[in-house]
């Protein structure tokens, strides 16, 4: 009888070895993974790293100042996009380059919001003209934003420092009414050489808010340097439109650290620092920095030149440009494209 137990406890204690050979392979595995990630999009790594933040962020103290507004879950979000309600700012200036692209917006998809809805946030050049364009247009607001003259002169040889605090000025303009007003369910803040679909923008925060609510910040999210950043603009949830007006009106920009650029430097101090919120990149948000492809079943997918940069390097450009062009010649490609999307830059235009 010992001689016939022998072999058989002989293949348990194998079995409990080659056990436990899997659970420490899987966990070596894993951390492997962790330590040596695979190459990804860079939209895949935005989101892993939205994912990342919220796990974060739900260990802190929620008497911290800077996440107890996190508190409010609203249990109440629109359930469809007849219940959604959006207000749009459009950063532009009275010059006459970018007047023009605010008369195109004002006459093409500002027209399918609600009447109001819509601002445009102007500097004082060519003032008259401007505000003749808002008197002659009733469904669209107009406000002049005092000291954001020298707006664009960021690039060249411009005055990049009074551009910066005109770029600034204008972000805290957007928020400053909602101290103490009624909040919109998304606040929506975009370059005026962008359009949008306003039906189907609705649709990608209503699909996408679940995900991150109540701290949305949703746009075409991308990085820089591997910190995750805004282009051409962005849509945020009404908790933290709330936030970040609150934030605004006890912080300065150098106590927030916040010295550059209104998107990069931004979301890196206000948003991610400041706020603990890192943008959700949307699949429907397409800047100049961003083209779509068509695989073989028809759908759609977005590439960006971040992206084709950590593939291509120093001919990424080249790439991206041949590629993007391609489809922006492809007339067949851009009738179904440009309808489809939730927000777009005016070159997908024809």
């Amino acid at each position: 009888m010992v001689m016939r137990a022998f072999p058989f406890a002989l293949t348990l204690s194998a079995l409990a070895f080659l056990l436990l050979i899997a659970v420490l392979t899987d966990q070596i595995w894993t951390r492997t993974d962790e330590q040596y990630p695979r190459p990804r999009r860079r939209e895949s790594l935005l989101r892993t790293l939205r994912t990342a933040e919220r796990r974060i962020l739900s260990d802190v103290d929620w008497s911290d100042p800077r996440t107890e507004e996190k508190k409010i879950l609203s249990n109440h979000l629109p359930v469809s996009t007849v219940d959604l309600s959006i207000h749009f700012y459009i950063k532009t200036s009275g010059l006459r380059l970018y007047l023009s692209r605010a008369v195109k917006s004002a006459d093409t998809w500002a027209r399918d919001t609600d009447s109001g809805s819509v601002t445009f946030l102007f500097d004082n050049h060519q003032a008259d003209v401007v505000n003749e364009f808002g008197a002659e247009k009733p469904w669209i607001a107009i406000r002049h934003v005092e000291g954001t003259d020298k707006q664009g002169e960021y690039k060249g040889r411009g005055d990049k420092k009074a551009a910066i605090a005109a770029q600034h000025l204008k972000t805290r303009a957007v928020l400053d009414s909602y101290l103490t007003g009624p909040i919109p369910d998304w606040v929506c803040y975009l370059d005026d050489d962008m359009r949008v679909n306003v039906a189907v923008l609705k649709e990608d925060l209503l699909e996408l808010s679940p995900s991150c609510s109540p701290d949305c910040l949703i746009a075409h999210g991308e990085l820089f340097n591997e910190n995750p950043y805004t282009i051409g603009g962005y849509c945020m949830q009404s908790n933290l439109v709330k936030r970040l007006a609150t934030l605004f009106s006890t912080k300065t920009d150098a106590e927030l650290g916040w010295t550059q650029t209104d998107d990069v430097d931004f979301n890196r101090r206000v948003m991610q620092d400041a706020l603990g919120v890192t943008v959700t990149n949307s699949e429907r948000w397409y800047s100049e920095f961003a083209f779509p492809e068509v695989d073989e079943y028809g759908d759609f997918h977005k590439h960006s030149f971040h992206e084709l940069s950590s593939m291509y390097g120093a001919k990424a450009w080249d790439n991206f440009s041949e590629r993007k062009k391609a489809a922006q010649n492809d007339v067949e490609l851009m009738a179904r494209f440009v309808p489809n999307v939730a927000v777009y830059h005016m070159g997908y235009e024809k």
